[in-house]
């Protein structure tokens, strides 16, 4: 099994090994960008567990880490991803109203 693999691999859960990582390369301030809410083919539906673990792993970047987090998803998974996010306590806004300006680079 690929878990069990990279358990040996890592010396842990690759959870934990993910945890490391994370702990090791973002440092205060840093912006870390996740993505979720991608269609699946062939019915083109967002998938559904994904937004709930990018709020998590927000959260954890952000209060842990003391990062900001910038959740990006599909246009069609917006409805879901502002929900989730709003449970999760996090305040979503809308890039193209709030981020987009002649000074976006």
């Amino acid at each position: 099994m690929l878990t069990n693999a990279v358990a040996d691999l890592y010396d842990g859960p690759p959870i934990e090994e993910a945890a490391r990582s994370l702990r090791k390369s973002v440092k205060t301030d840093d912006t870390v960008v996740i993505t979720t809410g991608f269609p699946i083919p062939p019915t083109m539906r967002q998938e559904t567990d994904g937004p709930s673990g990018a709020v998590s792993l927000a959260r954890s970047v952000s209060d842990g880490l003391g990062a900001n987090p910038l959740i990006l998803c599909d246009e069609s998974a917006l409805d879901v991803c502002r929900n989730v996010a709003r449970a999760g306590e996090i305040n979503p806004v809308d890039w193209n109203t709030n981020v987009v300006s002649d000074e976006t680079v």
